[in-house]
């Protein structure tokens, strides 16, 4: 499946021409549908302003609640999840998903120290873990093929 390739026009002196160079070759799952559960305005609205750049389909939820009465995900379709939502909890989140036959694609997201993530996280299964702050690599990382 192709990626996006980002590149940069070099030239080593004013006499050469430009030529194109790879500065970034990012693979991934272009025109996915992705869930987003995050509470953040400020963290919402930017990861869903990347993801969109990506060519994906963002749907957003400010709790895990508003989720769960929406139309449930497609098996093919990822949801990232902030693990510390108001009200019911991301980890709650991913148990209810993880009852789905079969479940979708999850992506769990936190800035919480290394402990209270993996006692959360313990027994769920995850495609990966995000850690805030989040940064432009790691979002595209946990979407590239070898991820899913």
């Amino acid at each position: 499946m192709p990626g996006t390739g980002f590149y940069a026009l070099l030239r080593a002196s004013r006499r050469q021409t430009f030529r194109r160079v790879p500065v970034v070759r990012v693979e991934f799952l272009a025109g996915m549908i992705i869930h987003l559960l995050e509470d953040d305005p400020a963290v919402s609205d930017s990861l869903t302003l990347l993801l969109r750049q990506m060519g994906h389909q963002v749907l957003c939820y400010g709790d895990g609640e508003s989720f769960l009465n929406a139309p449930p995900p497609a098996p093919q379709d990822t949801v990232i999840v902030d693990l510390l939502l108001p009200g019911m909890s991301g980890a709650e989140v991913i148990d209810r998903l993880q009852e789905f036959e079969p479940p979708p694609r999850i992506v769990a997201v936190s800035g919480q120290p290394r402990v209270v993530i993996k006692k959360q996280l313990e027994g769920k299964r995850v495609a990966h873990l995000l850690r805030k702050p989040l940064t432009a690599d790691a979002v595209a990382a946990c979407l590239t093929p070898q991820h899913t």
